[in-house]
């Protein structure tokens, strides 16, 4: 096996972690939006509504 080939695998499974994360927050951000919408400041409120539209802002937020 070659160098290059390593390289491209470790950068396909690199990728594929990123998705999965991005993924997985901005799920976690509709999830916490769904079910602690009246425990959350204003501000919060519209930035979790804005993320599920704008799915890096999602990722992002579903981690916090």
């Amino acid at each position: 096996m070659k160098a290059e080939d390593i390289g491209a695998g470790v950068g396909i499974i690199t990728l594929l972690g990123i998705i999965v994360a991005g993924a997985w927050g901005w799920g976690t951000n509709i999830m916490t939006l769904l079910h602690g919408g009246d425990t959350m400041g204003t501000w919060e409120l519209v930035l979790r509504i804005g993320g599920v539209f704008m799915a890096p802002v999602g990722a992002v937020l579903g981690y916090f």
